[in-house]
């Protein structure tokens, strides 16, 4: 979703004046400005560049992982004479009690 900085301020004021909210955070420094002027309680919330890089080490991480998630396979081993055993006793059980 894309909205321009009016928008948000909007936003915010039809919130704040219909006392849905008590006040706004935002990390726009326009959008702090008007609300702050309109008399809406504010805060701006800022990023330092070592939040940004963890959160952007965070979302390649998560990428790499539904990658990788999507490229498994599975594999699964027989052991064709415990297999062939078993077989022999269904078979000899299911006779047997077709006999009785």
């Amino acid at each position: 979703m894309h909205s321009s900085t009016q928008e948000l301020i909007d936003f915010h004021l039809e919130l704040y004046k219909s006392e849905k909210t008590k006040g706004a955070l935002t990390c726009f420094e326009a959008v702090y400005l008007a609300l702050t002027e309109a008399g809406v309680p504010t805060y701006r919330i800022a990023s330092t560049d070592m939040e940004i890089r963890q959160a952007l080490r965070i979302l390649a991480e998560k990428i790499r992982t539904f990658y990788y998630k999507d490229t498994q396979i599975g594999v699964q081993l027989w052991n064709w004479s415990s297999l062939k055993k078993l077989a022999r006793k269904r078979k000899a059980s299911t006779i047997c009690s077709c006999l009785r």
